[in-house]
């Protein structure tokens, strides 16, 4: 059984999954904790779990997407939405896929070359598609986490995952862009294109299609927000030649990022907006790309202030060189 809990002051659902439970000492490392010694997302693996690949013309797989043996949500059963006194829980039905994103186990998306991360991006795509079939799930999104202070396994690989609910980080999101849409009858985020494009001290990288900057108000230190030009609320509408130039930019984003912070951990979210009626005219998706390169102290987590000791101008210059 997996459940999902909402709180009923900020409207946040969290998951917990049963099955994965532990006890508490299962928080803490142990010194005979160590990574498989075959490792889960090699070629060799995964065969009977596989449920997308884009192949070469030898028949060899170039990406390939299979289910997670440890899933966050399952795909069977209904979702039960109950009340339970003043609170609400539902099932915890969704899709939780792994994006295996090489068959090379040490490639990073600083050293695939562009069309392999093309590839990564049109796989991404093909689940999107495939995922909002499901009248039960209402969003979708990507997560990568990388490097040994984000991810347990160096093997490339990324998470697709379908809700049976708009997240809250999404939920605010679309309504402060609403908000803003209602008021000037514009996407703030092609107005923050405008604005990085007439001021270029934030800009990392610029293509025919992609816009790289450190945010203006960035929460924390180098953080990147990559968007498409052209104004789009839906992800998985990308066209190939879009995809490509993406996958340009986001490599050579992050062979910036490798170079000059030496090679950090990082956690990227691609968002998009969601299934059921979505805001075309004022959502714009775009991914997030958080360095781990500090940690929220309590002044964060008690007042959701951020406190970024590295400016974005700054930061930007630094990556650009």
């Amino acid at each position: 059984m997996i459940e999902l809990r909402k709180d009923p002051v900020v409207e946040r659902w969290i998951t917990i999954p049963r099955e994965r439970a532990v006890g508490i000492e299962g928080l803490f490392p142990r010194e005979e904790d160590t990574l498989p010694s075959v490792c889960p997302f090699c070629p060799a693996s995964n065969n009977e779990r596989e449920i997308f690949s884009i192949r070469d013309d030898q028949g060899n797989w170039r990406t390939r997407v299979v289910s997670d043996i440890r899933p966050i949500l399952c795909t069977e059963g209904k979702l039960d939405r109950q009340p339970k006194g003043i609170y609400d829980r539902m099932n915890g039905v969704g899709v939780h896929e792994i994006v295996i994103e090489s068959r090379e186990h040490l490639r990073s998306w600083a050293t695939m070359d562009a069309e392999q991360v093309a590839l990564v991006f049109r796989t991404y795509r093909e689940r999107f598609c495939e995922i909002r079939k499901d009248p039960r799930l209402r969003s979708s999104l990507v997560v990568k986490n990388y490097g040994g202070m984000a991810s347990r396994f160096p093997h490339p690989h990324s998470h697709v995952v379908g809700l049976p609910i708009v997240p809250r980080t999404l939920v605010e999101e679309i309504q402060g862009a609403e908000s803003y849409y209602r008021f000037k009858e514009r996407c703030v985020w092609c107005d923050m294109r405008d604005e990085e494009l007439k001021d270029p001290s934030r800009t990392v990288m610029l293509t025919d299609h992609v816009l790289v900057h450190a945010p203006y108000a960035s929460r924390y230190p180098f953080e990147l927000l990559i968007m498409p030009l052209l104004h789009r609320a839906d992800f998985a509408a990308s066209a190939d030649d879009e995809l490509a130039d993406l996958a340009m930019a986001v490599r050579t984003s992050f062979e910036m990022l490798q170079k000059r912070l030496r090679d950090p951990s990082y956690t990227l979210i691609v968002h998009s907006a969601p299934f059921r009626d979505p805001p075309e005219q004022s959502y714009h998706w775009h991914i997030e790309v958080r360095p781990r390169l500090t940690a929220l102290a309590g002044f964060e987590w008690g007042t959701g202030f951020f406190t970024n000791p590295i400016p974005p101008e700054v930061a930007a210059s630094h990556l650009r060189g």
